[in-house]
């Protein structure tokens, strides 16, 4: 009970030290977290559903089962969009049509290359998930040292590494995993994850380090016959796995979800590609396989040193890893640094809206989908753009209004959007629009809605010029709800910066202002000053804006600065947990050798001797 105790102690000491020593991550994502598509809504049909993702969304990329022995043989399922696929008969077909195409469309030459090659190798995968970039490859040779280590390894750290990478991978299975429909029911944040697919990382940072201590034990072994017996098991284990991929291949229907629609001809031809990229991946895994244990079984023969195995060893794993890599970052992908750092020319509707002197305001960018488009915000500050944890509200307002902004010109006007860029034929145009509000603006009257959803209902049916929506809980006891406004009353923004707003007004009654900026809890970090002085928190108006009640005066400053406890305070907690740490590292590192002294950095340890009683006899026989 004794050791117990103690184990208990330092397990719960070690993870103390962790989270100090990453507390100015952890703290504000934690924050932050709760405002996001991972946090709990304000709408009733989403609200009933709890905080978190939705299970269908978090479990969209979910690692098939089978799909897993592209661990192990890299183009089992067929490979990603990042590959190259040069040489097959679907490369050749496609490609320079693909290429022609984009060519016509415009697309610079360089450009027009690296689009085609991606929408050629997409068409190879044929999984479960959406797509994928890359198929997520182990190395034949290090799961074969791997499954050595669970082998020939000794004491708890075995099972600790092999459960957690078995646990990890069954993680990424996602929906095709009961288990993972428990976890995320029940299980502390374990909805709140991106893509289950993400869990491989564990898998494979536990790969390595039991693979590491396989090779360890392997020089440390006093049995050699029980070391070749593990590394038979090892290598036929893994090579028999990779062997019985070879011949699936000849029973999987290797088809993907979207040859329906490129035509008989193409599909077949598709097929036969995957097929034979399925048996050479797999004939090379098993080549490494047999070098790597080839390699072991020579070093346990005492034929080569320790060191000159390792390093073969070492050699065979990253040549392996390196040679797929070839296939992802082949020559066409690199680019001079100056090219690569020269962000495209802005186009003339880009440059006309560059001209305009006005401090602050935003774009609609309709090239494309504004709301997966980045390079808008090269040049302007846009209403788009792609975040995997976007905020709640916002991407509601996209779901509701935004993904139709033609016929929802308020909402634009209401988030200071004063220009629109439309493809035109062959040119863009930069289109001002009349509906814009400014970066704050005067408001007569707080209407009182009942909840959130009549809230985001009510923004199309409310005059957002003059009023503002507003939930009784969100309103502070005794405030008006209407303000007399003179035509003398002003509010201009006169600095901007994302995180330290500073505002000019005049108002000869006391007044209350809406500003274009989307609502984040005071409480969170936002601190308001009025003529340099603390003031009132804003309060949470048009379900995702700033609204703030402020008195009569002239020329009177409004600043509004974002600092956060959850940052400032966790970097003073992360550098003491980190300095903690560091001293318990230096400290177990000092009784450690002061009980066992330094080892020799020169030598490792060769395989023992087969023991003399386990020889053949040899020579004449005494009498």
């Amino acid at each position: 009970a004794r050791d117990f105790l103690i184990a208990l102690g330092m397990m719960a000491l070690g993870l103390g030290v962790s989270v100090a020593s990453n507390m100015s991550l952890l703290w504000p994502t934690y924050e932050y977290s709760k405002e996001t598509i991972r946090g709990e809504s304000e709408l009733k049909a989403k609200s009933d559903k709890g905080s978190g993702l939705d299970k269908e969304y978090a479990f969209s990329w979910s690692y098939g089962i089978g799909e897993s022995m592209t661990l192990l043989v890299p183009n089992y399922m067929g490979g990603g969009a990042s590959q190259t696929f040069r040489g097959t008969d679907t490369y050749r077909r496609v490609y320079p049509n693909v290429l022609n195409n984009l060519t016509q469309q415009g697309y610079p030459a360089d450009e027009a290359k690296r689009a085609a090659e991606q929408q050629v190798a997409a068409l190879f995968y044929h999984g479960g998930q959406p797509f994928v970039g890359v198929a997520i490859y182990f190395g034949a040779a290090l799961v074969f040292l791997f499954v050595l280590g669970a082998f020939l390894g000794t004491g708890p750290l075995r099972w600790w590494l092999l459960t957690g990478a078995l646990l990890a991978l069954s993680i990424s299975w996602g929906k095709h995993f009961f288990l993972n429909n428990l976890l995320f029911d029940y299980f502390p944040f374990f909805n709140k994850f991106r893509a289950v697919s993400m869990a491989l990382g564990l898998s494979h940072l536990c790969v390595v380090i039991l693979a590491m201590l396989g090779i360890q034990a392997a020089a440390g072994a006093t049995d050699r016959q029980k070391a070749l017996k593990g590394l038979y098991y090892a290598a036929g284990l893994t090579g028999g796995l990779t062997l019985l991929g070879l011949l699936a291949g000849s029973v999987i229907s290797l088809e993907g979800p979207n040859d329906a629609q490129v035509g008989q001809d193409l599909a077949a031809l598709l097929r036969a590609d995957r097929l034979s990229i399925l048996r050479a991946d797999a004939l090379r895994s098993l080549l490494f396989i047999l070098l790597a244990a080839g390699t072991v079984w020579i070093w346990l023969q005492r034929r080569i040193p320790s060191a000159a195995a390792v390093v073969l060893l070492g050699v065979l794993v990253i040549a392996d890893v390196w040679m797929i890599d070839q296939r992802i970052l082949f020559p066409e992908k690199y680019e001079p640094a100056a090219q690569a750092n020269t962000p495209p020319p802005p186009q003339e509707a880009d440059r006309i809206i560059m001209e305009d002197p006005d401090l602050h305001f935003r774009v609609l960018d309709l090239r494309g989908n504004p709301f997966t488009n980045a390079q808008t915000s090269l040049y302007h500050k846009s209403i788009g753009g792609y975040h995997a944890a976007k905020l709640m509200r916002y991407q509601e307002l996209i779901e509701t209004y935004l993904s139709d902004p033609g016929n929802n010109t308020d909402i634009l006007g209401m988030l200071n959007t004063k220009y629109i860029i439309q493809p035109r034929d062959e040119v863009t145009l930069a289109v001002p629009t009349r509906e814009g509000y400014g970066n704050a603006w005067f408001v007569q009257e707080l209407k009182a809605v009942a909840d959130g959803d009549t809230e985001l209902e009510n923004l199309k049916k409310t005059t957002l010029r003059g009023t503002a929506l507003v939930q009784p809980q969100n309103l502070p006891e005794g405030w008006p709800g209407r303000y007399m406004q003179t035509t003398e009353d002003r509010v201009v923004l006169t600095s901007y910066h994302p995180d330290t707003m500073t505002y000019m007004y005049s108002a000869k009654n006391e007044a209350f202002i809406v500003f274009s900026e989307i609502y984040y809890p005071p409480s969170k970090g936002w601190k308001v000053y009025l003529d340099d002085q603390p003031f009132d928190d804003f309060i949470k108006v048009n379900y995702l804006l700033r609204g703030l009640k402020v008195p009569p005066g002239e020329n009177r400053t409004i600043r509004m600065v974002f600092h956060p406890e959850s940052v400032y305070t966790g970097k003073k907690i992360a550098l003491a947990g980190s300095l903690v740490g560091l001293l318990i590292l230096l400290g177990g590192l000092l009784t450690y050798f002061r009980g066992h002294g330094l080892p020799d950095p020169k030598q490792l340890p060769d395989p023992a001797p087969e023991p003399p009683a386990s020889r053949k006899a040899t020579g004449r026989k005494k009498h």
